[in-house]
C-alpha cells in the first residue's frame, strides 16, 4: 500500500532591520530574521552585503543569531541578504535594501528658557542624522573668569546658576566621526526684579507720602536698595538700604515727579523701575466700601492680601467655594459684619465620587503635622468638621520634602478625598491666624469671590520634592 504524504519545505519568513532605511554611517543597524524547519534539519546561516561592486559576508554560523547588529562606514545603497542553505546544498534568500548617508549635522540655534528664573533649561535645536551624537556644555562666568561644566543627558539639559550677573553658554556636539560642531552665546542671569514700586498718598505740598517697593529674589543674594527722585538737573537720593523698605517723602510743591528705584550689588546695577508721578495719578487709596464689601486700595490698585495693610485680627471667618476652588478670608468691619476680604487662597476641593461637604461648620481643633489618609502626611491642619480638614498638600512622611509634584500642581481643582487642600503657606496663615472656632461655610458658586481664586503655584521641576511656598525648605 502507498501512502502520500508533503515534506514542508524550508521558508524564510521574516527579514527586518531594528532601524528604518536610510541611516548615516556609523549607525549601529540590527538585522534578524526567522526561518521555518519544519524537519529539524541543520542548516547554515549567512549574512552578506553587496555594495554596488561586490557581495561581503557579514555573518555565518550553523545557529541563526537573534540579532546581527551591522555598522557601515560608507555611505551608498546596500542590498543586504538572509541566505539559508540546506544540507541538500538547497540556497534559500531573502533580501532588503538599506541606504547609508554620509553624516550630517547642524546646530541651528542654542535656546534658553526659565519658569522661575531659578533653573534655567538649555536646549539645542540640531538637524542631524547622525544617532551618536555626544553633547557637552559649559558656563563660562565672565566675572570670575571660570568654566563651569553641566551636566547632560542628552540634547537639552538644565542650569542652576548661584550668582547673578553675564555668562557665556558654550555648547558642544561631536559626531560619530569625531567632528565637532559648537555654539556660544551671551546670557545674563537676573538675580532680582522690582515688581512694583509707587506711592500711597496724594503728592500735594506739605503732605507726607510713602514710597515703597518689593519684587522677587530669585537667587537669595544681598543687594542694595535706592530710592532716587529727579529734582530738575539731577537725582536726589531718598533711601538706600539693603531692604526695599517704605520711606516717607514730603513733596515742597504740588506738581509732577519722577522716581527710579535701583537695585544694585557689589558689581553693579541689577534692575531699575522709574515712575512718573502727578496729582491726576493718586484718585483712589485708602478704605472704599464697593458692592458690600469693604476694600483697601493703592494708587488705584485694589489690595488682594491685607498683610500689612490690616492688623491681625482677634477673629476672622472663611468661604470655601468648591466651583472655583477658592477660599476667601474674611475680618469683620465693626457692626457691619465680616465684609472685609483679607485674602484669598487657590485649594482642591474633594473629587466628585468624595465631595468636600457643603454648609457651615466651626473648626475645632489644629495639628502641626496630621495623618491622612494613605497613610500620608499633611502639614498646618485645621479641622473643619468631622474628618473635613484644611491641610497642605498631602505627602509621604513628616518632612518638607515628602510631595509628589503631579499631586501638589493639582491645587486649583478638585482632586481630594473630601479635605481642603492649600499650599504650606496658605495652610500655615488659617493655622497661625484663625482661632478654633472660627467659621467656615462651604458652597458652590461660578462666582470666585471678591478677591478671586488667588495664585495657583505649580512645581516646574519634576525632580522637586517640596513646596515652593514652604518657609521651612
Amino acid at each position: 500500500m502507498l501512502i502520500g504524504y508533503n515534506v514542508k519545505d524550508i521558508k524564510i519568513t521574516s527579514f527586518t532591520s531594528d532601524i528604518s532605511s536610510p541611516k548615516a554611517i556609523g549607525t549601529t543597524i540590527g538585522l534578524s530574521g526567522t526561518v521555518e524547519n519544519p524537519m529539524n534539519q541543520k542548516l547554515q546561516y549567512r549574512y552578506i552585503v553587496y555594495d554596488g561592486t561586490t557581495w561581503r559576508e557579514l555573518y555565518s554560523s550553523d545557529n541563526l543569531q537573534k540579532v546581527y547588529y551591522w555598522k557601515p562606514e560608507q555611505k551608498g545603497n546596500y542590498l543586504l541578504c538572509l541566505e539559508v542553505t540546506g544540507p541538500d546544498g538547497k540556497v534559500y534568500q531573502s533580501f532588503m535594501s538599506y541606504q547609508i548617508q554620509a553624516l550630517s549635522t547642524k546646530l541651528k540655534n542654542l535656546q534658553v528658557y526659565t519658569p522661575d528664573y531659578r533653573t534655567y533649561y538649555i536646549m539645542q535645536n540640531v538637524d542631524s542624522n547622525d544617532g551618536n551624537l555626544k553633547y557637552k556644555y559649559q558656563i563660562y562666568d565672565l566675572r570670575t573668569k571660570q568654566w563651569h561644566m553641566l551636566s547632560s543627558g542628552g540634547v537639552n539639559t538644565y542650569w542652576q546658576p548661584k550668582t547673578s550677573g553675564d555668562y557665556w553658554i558654550h555648547a558642544s556636539i561631536v559626531g560619530s566621526d569625531g567632528k565637532e560642531y559648537t555654539q556660544t552665546i551671551g546670557y545674563h542671569i537676573k538675580g532680582y526684579s522690582i515688581g512694583s514700586f509707587g506711592f500711597s498718598g496724594n503728592l500735594e505740598a506739605g503732605k507726607t507720602a510713602k514710597l515703597s517697593a518689593s519684587g522677587y529674589n530669585y537667587l537669595g543674594e544681598n543687594y542694595t536698595f535706592t530710592y532716587l527722585q529727579w529734582n530738575g538737573s539731577g537725582w536726589n537720593i531718598l533711601y538706600r538700604g539693603n531692604s526695599p523698605s517704605a520711606v516717607n517723602w514730603t513733596p515742597p510743591v504740588s506738581g509732577d515727579y519722577a522716581f527710579c528705584c535701583q537695585v544694585s550689588n557689589p558689581y553693579g546695577v541689577v534692575d531699575t523701575k522709574t515712575i512718573h508721578i502727578s496729582n491726576r495719578d493718586f484718585t483712589k487709596t485708602g478704605w472704599y466700601y464697593e458692592n458690600g464689601y469693604k476694600f483697601y486700595y493703592i494708587n488705584n490698585q485694589k489690595q488682594l492680601d491685607l498683610d500689612g495693610i490690616l492688623p491681625r485680627q482677634s477673629s476672622y471667618i472663611a468661604r470655601v467655594n468648591r466651583t472655583t476652588c477658592t477660599v476667601t478670608i474674611y475680618a469683620a468691619d465693626g457692626g457691619n459684619g465680616y465684609i472685609i476680604p483679607v485674602k484669598r487662597f487657590a485649594c482642591s476641593v474633594g473629587l466628585p465620587g468624595t465631595p468636600t461637604p457643603t454648609g457651615t461648620y466651626r473648626t475645632s481643633v489644629k495639628y502641626r503635622w496630621h495623618e491622612l489618609m494613605g497613610p500620608s502626611f499633611g502639614q498646618y491642619c485645621t479641622r473643619i468638621v468631622g474628618g473635613i480638614l484644611f491641610h497642605s498638600v498631602a505627602g509621604s512622611n513628616t518632612t518638607s520634602f515628602n510631595l509628589n509634584p503631579s499631586e501638589y500642581n493639582k491645587l486649583g481643582k478638585p482632586a481630594s478625598h473630601g479635605c481642603v487642600r492649600l499650599s504650606v503657606r496658605d495652610a500655615k496663615w488659617i493655622y497661625d491666624n484663625c482661632k478654633i472656632g472660627m467659621q467656615v461655610t462651604i458652597y458652590d458658586s461660578s462666582n470666585a469671590g471678591p478677591l478671586g481664586q488667588g495664585p495657583v503655584y505649580r512645581i516646574t521641576n519634576p525632580g522637586q520634592n517640596w513646596d515652593p511656598t514652604d518657609p521651612n525648605v
